[in-house]
């Protein structure tokens, strides 16, 4: 399985209007990724079960290989707001639909603790699109508790197999002949 990003950004969602109805909306990008130079991963490293991460053609790529696959970006300075939206152009490619759908985008505001930071109870979720289908995927992390962001994890879904699991044959009671 790959996946292929092109354009990654993080924006502030901001309502206009009264607390009743929001009568516009809006996005302020506060940090954002456009993989548009040939080679560069604009800060995204640190690959777990991933290779051959590049950006060639505008896009950032790799093939997963393993049961965890991560990047990290670190060196980040956003500040948390209520209703920030990570957001993603990406797309699975894959040979045949993707039986699990589900990533998740770990978020820190420190280096400290056994993962330098980063823990389950700090992640926004999200569903990935259709197996070669490019899509944009939108994670609210609702992370405002945490002040600023210093970094980020996106985990991507892990290979996926077709099921091999057998099924024990019926016995019609007739015995085989000897």
């Amino acid at each position: 399985m790959r996946f292929s990003a092109i354009g990654w950004s993080l924006g502030l969602l901001i309502a206009f209007g009264t607390n009743q109805s929001a009568l516009a909306q809006q996005v302020e990008t506060v940090k954002q990724w456009t993989f548009n130079t040939d080679g560069d991963k604009e800060g995204w490293t640190q690959a777990n079960y991933l290779k051959d991460v590049v950006v060639r053609d505008g896009v950032l790529r790799g093939t997963v290989t393993g049961p965890d696959p991560f990047i990290v970006v670190t060196g980040l300075d956003v500040p948390a707001r209520p209703w920030n939206v990570f957001q993603a152009r990406l797309r699975i490619v894959q040979d045949e639909p993707l039986l699990q759908r589900a990533g998740e985008l770990f978020y820190a505001n420190s280096n400290e603790g056994p993962y330098g930071g980063f823990s389950q109870a700090k992640t926004g979720k999200w569903t990935a699109p259709e197996a070669n289908t490019l899509e944009v995927v939108r994670i609210y992390p609702f992370w405002s508790k945490e002040g600023r962001i210093i970094k980020l994890r996106l985990d991507f879904l892990p290979p996926q197999k077709a099921s091999t699991t057998r099924r024990p044959s019926k016995s019609t009671g007739s015995k085989s002949p000897t």
